[in-house]
């Protein structure tokens, strides 16, 4: 779950929240990060796990902002699995900044 307010070059006051709901292992960790189109580019934020593991809580982050410098034109929340190899990562899919 993620959500933020648009602004022209990024967002503010942005939510994110990840849970392992399915505690195949301990040794898996979930995650959730953003990744970001601007000046013809696409970045990846910072990852953020969920530090309970598996079940309890969400791993909840507020207060999350992101600024490029240049006019962000769409954003993306990718959630991730660290499982065996290469994690396994769902894409929500690119969503367009109104304000750009």
């Amino acid at each position: 779950m993620a959500n933020w307010e648009w602004t022209r070059s990024g967002w503010k006051n942005g939510t994110a929240a990840v849970r392992d709901t399915r505690c195949e292992t301990v040794d898996y960790v979930v995650s959730i990060h953003f990744r970001v189109k601007f000046n013809g580019q696409t970045v990846a934020t910072k990852k953020r796990p969920d530090p309970d593991g598996c079940g309890g809580s969400d791993g909840y982050f507020p207060g999350l902002g992101y600024d490029a410098g240049f006019y962000v034109t769409s954003v993306e929340v990718v959630t991730c699995v660290a499982d065996w190899g290469e994690p396994t990562c769902f894409h929500s899919g690119f969503v367009d900044n109104p304000l750009t």
